[in-house]
């Protein structure tokens, strides 16, 4: 078929470009690859602080934001303790790795993400993998995103593996 075709011209030209990539870094002086690998090390992070940033230039006033985003955080952080949303932290824990450079982002936008959390936490261990690469996009549109999101929750395991995608359409499915 001409999909699966076309699945194995991009494959070719991926493992090209990937052999093409090596092949460079192996070039770069010891200190130049130290600076590479930082760089894509902490491009995750650096990715959810802006988005942060970006949330607080928005705000008019830092500190009321930030207060009230910490309360939020910590009565988040308590009801999972408690486990107050039918699952706990222990449910969480598990995707903290992956969660935790995304921190500055999500703390950016608790105040609507804290009612969602119900139905977020049982979808992690399915499609946390599909979605983690996109979470700073996502939490970059979010305040779009949010009226829609019961929607999402309910149909994820179908639109999950087509996170990226559907973010690339995000304005015409919006």
């Amino acid at each position: 078929s001409s999909i699966l075709r076309e699945v194995d011209r991009l494959a070719a030209r991926i493992s090209a470009q990937e052999l093409q990539l090596a092949v460079l870094q192996r070039q770069l002086s010891p200190p130049a690859r130290a600076r590479l690998a930082l760089r894509q090390l902490t491009r995750p992070v650096r990715a959810s602080v802006g988005v942060l940033l970006r949330k607080v230039a928005r705000n008019g006033d830092l500190w009321k934001f930030l207060s009230a985003q910490t309360l939020i955080s910590a009565r988040v952080l308590a009801d999972l303790t408690r486990g107050s949303y039918g699952a706990g932290l222990l449910d969480v824990l598990p995707h903290s790795p992956l969660l935790a450079v995304h921190a500055p982002a999500i703390y950016a936008h608790i105040d609507k993400i804290a009612a969602h959390v119900p139905g977020i936490i049982p979808i992690l261990d399915q499609n946390l993998h599909f979605i983690e690469p996109h979470l700073d996009s996502i939490l970059e549109r979010f305040d779009d995103i949010e009226p829609h999101l019961p929607w999402v929750l309910k149909h994820i395991d179908e639109l999950a593996p087509y996170c990226g995608e559907l973010l690339q359409h995000i304005d015409s499915l919006l």
